[in-house]
């Protein structure tokens, strides 16, 4: 009966013909095992008992009870076809809360009909700052990330974008702002180097895709509150928690772009790093990452402001607790020049799929 339980689980109707070797294979590792111990016990129990022997021959009655009588072999067979087909028959993202099996997020659709980002939509604007190199330099987490431009200063840019009718969040989205330090490569072991934009934070103001992010990625993801006002003309954008705003961005005179463009600057580098859990100061897992591809891909317009500003409010622990070191070294920068002010307009939101460890 057991048997034909855990046949029924893994062999619904409609299963590939394909896929039967490996179901069958899946099914001996089911049954072999249990099938096995139960004729074991079973063949004990049916033994005579000298007297000496009455407690050893309790013994095995109690855990062939335990065995037998204690166990659902439909159940049983569901979970191991759910970890078959999360692990063997195609890799899936693993996070917390790991009881609940692989779940959905922006690069794994669980479901009959895959994501797909053709009408999601985003609003980029960035302000872009020449600023002082060295202060920069600081933020990059290893020596193996520099600069790929010589001289005193070098250039970063605070990057607020507006994703819409994403797939995997029910057609809804979110926003971000990132501080963007560019032309940065990353020296690797064998004397190569990989080129791209480097994340030193990202702030964003919904969970989902800061776990994701976080976990899959590597992408340095915090929590804001993110305020957006944006006219024909202007923009103006605040970002804060609990109502403590820490971050003020400005675009005044806005005009078209006669000549739109895109580019990935190199794509993203981030430096991913999980602490190891009671052993302050060692990480379990610290690797560089780099995302190849642009976020936002294809620009339908672009527009880019007369003038620009932007300003950062220091605040005390008690008022920003957790945020608070962050904003502080944000707001050492000074802004030697403002060398650009645009907002970019377009469809099909990349879902960063492409992100490797780099060594």
């Amino acid at each position: 009966m057991e048997d034909a339980a855990s046949l029924g689980v893994l062999f619904p109707a409609g299963v590939d013909t394909a896929e039967v070797p490996s179901r069958l294979e899946l099914y001996q590792r089911c049954r072999k095992a249990r099938a096995e111990t139960i004729q074991e016990l079973t063949r004990k129990a049916g033994m005579d008992i000298n007297g000496s022997e009455s407690s050893r021959k309790l013994d095995e009655m109690t855990k062939f009870l335990k065995l037998n009588c204690v166990y659902d072999e439909h159940h049983s067979s569901i979970q191991k076809l759910r970890l078959w087909e999360h692990t063997e028959k195609s890799m899936k993202y693993w996070r917390m809360p790991l009881s609940f099996g692989p779940l959905p997020g922006p690069r794994q659709a669980l479901g009959l009909r895959p994501w797909t980002n053709k009408q999601s939509t985003f609003v980029s604007r960035a302000i872009k700052f020449r600023t002082s190199r060295t202060l920069l330099q600081n933020l990059l987490p290893t020596p193996s990330f520099s600069f790929t431009l010589p001289g005193s200063v070098a250039y970063a840019s605070y990057v607020h974008t507006s994703l819409d009718q994403l797939d995997w969040l029910g057609g809804k989205g979110y926003d971000y702002i990132g501080f963007f330090l560019h032309d940065v490569q990353y020296r690797k072991k064998d004397g190569s180097s990989v080129k791209g934009t480097f994340v030193a934070v990202m702030w964003e103001n919904l969970v989902d895709p800061i776990l994701t992010g976080r976990e899959e990625l590597g992408c340095p993801k915090l929590f804001c509150d993110i305020e957006v006002q944006q006219g024909p003309r202007d923009y103006h954008a605040e970002a804060g928690w609990q109502s403590a705003q820490f971050l003020k961005l400005e675009m005044h005179g806005l005009r078209d772009d006669v000549h739109p463009k895109g580019g990935n600057d190199g794509g993203l580098l981030f430096y991913k790093y999980i602490p190891a859990t009671g052993n302050p100061g060692v990480a379990d897992v610290e690797y560089p990452v780099h995302a190849p591809n642009s976020v936002c891909r294809s620009v339908k317009r672009s527009q880019r402001a007369q003038t620009a500003s932007l300003s950062l409010a220091t605040l005390s622990e008690d008022t920003l607790p957790t945020l608070s070191r962050i904003v502080e070294r944000l707001a050492e920068f000074p802004t030697y020049e403002i060398v650009d002010a645009t907002i970019t307009e377009g469809t099909d939101v990349d879902n960063l799929s492409t992100a490797y460890r780099i060594e």
